[in-house]
């Protein structure tokens, strides 16, 4: 083998090398369950999301460690989120100015190399969505299915380690997707005006209501 050759043919082992160095981060399929336990600093809640990019809507019930009642979260392509709770009937709206993910919304994504996390091989990919550095998070699927495993947020270090993923799964009770009456006659507060608010919930769930 010759000179120039022997360079082609190192060229081609390194664009090979570096092609499977780079995997592309995986597309949400257009409806998905998935369960999920969120820590935060210590703070423990139990996650049940159900996305449907059909609907354009997110919904999350937000179980919290007793006696913290639980959290119905629903958030529309109209860039309002709901916070609710049906046996109080109480009702926060927040104006976030974005509605729920594109399945797409890891595109981009800078590839992070791959982790073992709970003794799963994983790739992991970084993601940020607006021009603050700390608004990221690493993405880590399961390296031959691209099931999420374990997500976690550069903004306080809040990391979310998946329990369920159900592709194309609905929720049983459609009602979920509906806004409560008594969410109707609930002023609405801009994202700026409740800043404390919304970085909690930058760390656990506006991630899935981005773009």
């Amino acid at each position: 083998m010759d000179f120039r050759h022997a360079l082609c043919a190192t060229a081609w082992v390194l664009v090979i090398g570096a092609t499977k160095a780079s995997p592309e981060p995986p597309t949400w399929p257009a409806r998905l369950h998935i369960s999920m336990v969120t820590n935060r600093g210590g703070n423990l809640t139990f996650d049940d999301l159900f996305y449907d990019y059909t609907l354009k809507k997110n919904f999350i019930l937000i179980k919290h460690q007793q006696p913290i009642p639980d959290t119905y979260d629903l958030e529309t392509d109209t860039g309002n989120t709901y916070y609710y709770n049906p046996e109080s009937q109480t009702c926060k709206v927040i104006q976030m100015g974005v509605g729920p993910l594109r399945p797409d919304w890891l595109k981009g994504a800078r590839f992070q190399g791959q982790r073992t996390i709970h003794n799963i091989v994983c790739n992991c990919w970084n993601q940020t969505w607006d021009t603050d550095p700390s608004h990221d998070l690493t993405y880590c699927a399961e390296l031959n299915t691209n099931r999420p495993v374990q997500w976690t947020f550069g903004i306080d270090g809040a990391v979310q380690d998946v329990l369920v993923y159900e592709a194309n799964a609905g929720p049983k009770d459609r009602s979920v997707w509906e806004i409560p009456s008594y969410c109707n006659s609930t002023e609405v507060e801009s994202r700026r005006g409740s800043d404390q608010h919304n970085r909690s919930r930058v760390t656990t769930q506006s991630v899935f209501a981005m773009h």
